[in-house]
């Protein structure tokens, strides 16, 4: 039988790798920096303080007027486009949904939740809330 022995300098240089590797694992589950912020479809959305047109995406959540979904998994799809498998809770109904961002031409930000269509959205200046 064949025994290997490991010095601490090889032990240390595996557990840094160990916390690098889970570190960036973590990050990747953030959406990017860039569609983060405050976005609707048109600008007098985002300075309307009753409008409910208003969406925000942050690093782990989607906010909408009526609901919030967080980020379960994160995917990249390339091209600027990710893939975000969320748990929605809407007006007290909890379900799976899956939303799908990309940056897209003017700094505008493509959303697609589940099946519904696709908006384009301009990012509102000052990030007002969402409700």
């Amino acid at each position: 039988m064949t025994r290997f022995i490991v010095g601490r300098p090889i032990l240390r240089a595996f557990a840094t790798l160990a916390l690098t590797a889970a570190a960036g694992a973590a990050a990747a589950q953030d959406i990017p920096a860039a569609m983060r912020g405050t976005w609707a479809e048109e600008a007098n959305l985002c300075t309307t303080p009753e409008s409910d047109g208003r969406i925000a995406v942050r690093a782990r959540e989607v906010q909408f007027f009526a609901s919030d979904c967080r980020v379960k998994r994160l995917r990249n799809l390339g091209n600027g486009g990710w893939r975000a498998d969320v748990a929605c809770e809407d007006e007290g109904e909890h379900n799976d949904g899956v939303i799908e961002l990309r940056l897209v031409a003017g700094g505008r930000l493509s959303l697609k939740l589940d099946s519904n269509a696709t908006q384009t959205l301009l990012r509102c200046a000052g990030n007002p809330r969402v409700r």
